[in-house]
C-alpha cells in the first residue's frame, strides 16, 4: 500500500529463480518471489551493500549488488505469455555475461556510483566513505531524458537518385542491456522520417515504412516503431496493456542489446532545389489512445535527432550538413 519504500528493498534475504531458466517462476510473480526478513517486535533489521557493518541490527548482503536481485519485479509471465522481461533480456545479452567486455549489472546503471561521500547525512552519524562504494538511490530509468538519451544513437545520410531523395536511418542500442523499450509493453520508441524542398513543401514517401495507426497523431509518417504490442485473445483489442487478461504478442519490434536497425526512406524529388531532411528518435511511455482515455499527461521525449542539408543539384559544392538538433 506504501510503494516500494527502503523497508521493501532493504528487507530481501534472497531470491527464488527457476534454476532450469535463471528466470522466475510464472506463479511467483512480483515479492512472490522474494524472501524476506522480518525483525521481531520492537526491533529492526536492515540487510545492505557494505561488508563492514558491525554485528546487530544491520547485516551484510553480496545479493544487493547483483542483478538477480531485480528479477523478481522484473519479469512479468501471464496466461502463458511473457509481457515484462526486462531481467530476462539482460540475461542472454553481452551486458549479462560476465566474461564480456560490455558487462554490466542492473544496478551499474540504475543505482550508479561516485556521487557522494556520504549515505547517511554525518550530524546523524553518517561516516566518510569511498563515493565508488555508495549507489545512488535515483533509479534513472522511462522518465529521465538523460538516462534515456544515452541508450541509443541516430545515424542519417541522404543522397540525390534521379528523381528522389535516398534517405537511410541507422538507430543503435547504445547503452541498455536490455531490448528498447523494455517494462510495460505500453512503451514505446518511434523514427520519424521528414524531407521538404527549399520551399518548405513536404516530399511525398514513394518506398519506406510508414507509422503504424496506434501511434496516433503520427500515423501514416514516413518512420517505423520499436515496441511490444499485445492483443487482447478475446476482444482482439490491439495494442492493450490489460495483460492480466489472456493477451498474445502481436508484434515485437524492439531494438536489442548492441544490436542496429537500418531502414531506407525514398522521396519523391520534382525540382532540383536544395532538399532538407530531418529524423527524430520518438520515446512514448503509453500508447497515445490510452493516454487520451485517462487523461494521462506526459510529453514525448526526443531521444535522439539528426538533419541533412543537399545542396541544389547544380551547386558545385553540394555537401551534406548533418547536425543534430
Amino acid at each position: 500500500m506504501e510503494g516500494v519504500t527502503c523497508d521493501v528493498c532493504h528487507k530481501i534475504w534472497d531470491v527464488r529463480l527457476d534454476k532450469t531458466t535463471g528466470l522466475p517462476f510464472e506463479h511467483l510473480p512480483g515479492v512472490l518471489s522474494y524472501e524476506f526478513r522480518r525483525p521481531m517486535t520492537g526491533k529492526q533489521f536492515f540487510a545492505g551493500p557494505f561488508d563492514d557493518v558491525a554485528p546487530g541490527l544491520d547485516t551484510f548482503l553480496p545479493l544487493q549488488e547483483q542483478s538477480r536481485f531485480c528479477a523478481p519485479c522484473h519479469f512479468g509471465s501471464f496466461h502463458g505469455t511473457i509481457v515484462y522481461n526486462s531481467y530476462g533480456e539482460w540475461l542472454t545479452s553481452p551486458y549479462g555475461d560476465p566474461d564480456h567486455k560490455s558487462f554490466k549489472t542492473c544496478q551499474d546503471c540504475h543505482m550508479p556510483t561516485g556521487r557522494t561521500c556520504y549515505f547517511t547525512l554525518p550530524s546523524k552519524g553518517g561516516r566518510r566513505r569511498d563515493p565508488a562504494t555508495i549507489a545512488s538511490h535515483l533509479m534513472p530509468g522511462a522518465s529521465d531524458r538523460k538516462h534515456l538519451r544515452q541508450a541509443a544513437a541516430l545515424e542519417l545520410t541522404a543522397e540525390r537518385g534521379g528523381t528522389r531523395v535516398d534517405v537511410q536511418v541507422c538507430v543503435k542500442n547504445i547503452g541498455a542491456g536490455h531490448r528498447l523499450p523494455t517494462g510495460s509493453p505500453l512503451r514505446q520508441i518511434l523514427i520519424v522520417v521528414e524531407a521538404e524542398n527549399d520551399h518548405g513543401q513536404v516530399l511525398e514517401l514513394c518506398r519506406g515504412p510508414r507509422l503504424p495507426t496506434w501511434t496516433g497523431d503520427l500515423a501514416g509518417l514516413p518512420g517505423s516503431a520499436f515496441a511490444k504490442v499485445l492483443i487482447d485473445c478475446e476482444t482482439r483489442e490491439t495494442p492493450t496493456a490489460a495483460f492480466w487478461k489472456p493477451t498474445r504478442i502481436l508484434a515485437d519490434t524492439r531494438l536489442a542489446p548492441l544490436a542496429t536497425d537500418t531502414k531506407v526512406y525514398s522521396f519523391v524529388l520534382r525540382d532540383q532545389g536544395p532538399v532538407k531532411v530531418r529524423a527524430r528518435l520518438i520515446f512514448r511511455r503509453f500508447c497515445q489512445s490510452l493516454a487520451n482515455l485517462k487523461g494521462w499527461k506526459a510529453g514525448d521525449i526526443i531521444m535522439a535527432g539528426a538533419r541533412v542539408t543537399l545542396q541544389a543539384a547544380d551547386d558545385p559544392g553540394s555537401a551534406s550538413d548533418l547536425s543534430s538538433p
